[in-house]
């Protein structure tokens, strides 16, 4: 193969690789009572504008405001009233996790190199977003070995606290959900459908040390079962016609 050829296969392959979305894999869990489905919906416990700007997953200055009017009234005002130290604890249960240890200093880093600048910010921006999102429970492979349905397992758990034994995975094919995100990136979630014979709770989280007093999880604050026509309140437009395809095909 001459260069001109590697080059462009080397260009092509690279392409390729970057129109890859990334995946992940989640269930929804659904349940009868009274004759009714019910849907379990969890709430994030943060958005994610709010914990990248945490995190220090932004590039520069002129993203902060997107960001930051993306962010709940709530988030903002943590912003506006505690430490950057403060503000990491209460993001974090597990303060022995690798994430919490290990993405302390860009964090801090990030948070300093802008710090005099966040009131300004506060003040220029506007927020009428009053709670973090509701939608089904989802996440990213830990490895590229793992099983597509493990990992729907796995995150399912570790994301509501609700043992394996009490659902059934119902034989669907999993039903895919793709959008780009506020960060232009392209994702993809393929969500199996399960159920369990009634509604069941997790007991919360005590967090005494934090700002927030209690959780679901360290990515839930809340978990609930709605009626399709209340759930489809409160989710966004790419939740609500997953929900409608779940809905019509547990129906049939």
């Amino acid at each position: 193969m001459c260069d001109t050829e590697l080059k462009k296969s080397q260009k092509s392959t690279s392409k390729k690789w970057f129109s890859e979305p990334i995946t992940s894999y989640g269930l929804v869990l659904y349940t009868i009572s009274n004759k009714e489905i019910l849907f379990l919906l969890y709430q994030r416990r943060d958005s994610f504008e709010y914990m990248d700007f945490l995190r220090g997953v932004w590039r520069n200055v002129g993203q902060l405001p997107a960001l930051f009017s993306s962010m709940t009234t709530k988030e903002r005002k943590r912003i506006r009233e505690y430490t950057f130290d403060e503000l990491w604890d209460d993001l974090w249960i597990e303060h022995n996790s690798k994430i919490y240890i290990d993405g302390y200093s860009r964090g801090k880093r990030k948070y300093d190199s802008i710090k005099d600048k966040i009131p300004n910010l506060l003040d220029t921006t506007k927020s009428h977003i009053e709670e973090p999102p509701w939608g089904f429970p989802k996440g990213k492979k830990n490895s590229q070995y793992e099983k597509d349905l493990d990992c729907a397992l796995r995150e399912f758990q570790e994301e509501t606290r609700l043992i394996r034994g009490l659902i059934n995975i119902e034989n669907y094919t999993p039903i895919s959900e793709n959008f780009k995100g506020s960060n232009g990136k392209a994702y993809a979630t393929h969500y199996y459908i399960a159920s369990t014979k009634n509604p069941i709770y997790p007991e919360k989280i005590q967090t005494p040390n934090g700002i927030r007093k209690d959780a679901v999880s360290e990515e839930a604050s809340d978990i609930k079962w709605y009626t399709y026509n209340e759930a489809i309140e409160l989710l966004n437009p790419q939740r609500r016609s997953l929900l409608k395809e779940v809905y019509d095909t547990i129906k049939l």
